[in-house]
């Protein structure tokens, strides 16, 4: 999830990493979300995705504001 969250990874990575078609995936997702909310009226995607409506969280980059990675202690900035 972090390596997703991060930018480090695709979600389509992910999958083939596990054995998976990232478009079977997609469809499965889909599939689960649209059930729990027409059958039972629950959005789950808020909690898969830990935000309200279903909106992934957006991609933020490992570095500084200046696009340029942290170093290998996860700190940023100058020493």
């Amino acid at each position: 999830m972090t390596a997703l969250k991060t930018g480090q990874k695709t979600f389509k990575q992910i999958a083939a990493e596990n054995g998976k078609d990232w478009r079977e995936q997609i469809d499965d997702i889909a599939e689960v979300l649209e059930y729990a909310q027409e059958v039972h009226g629950l959005d789950l995607s808020s909690m898969i995705f830990g935000q309200q409506g279903g909106e992934p969280a957006p991609v933020t980059g490992g570095g500084d504001s200046d696009g340029k990675a942290d170093d290998e202690g996860g700190r940023s900035g100058k020493r």
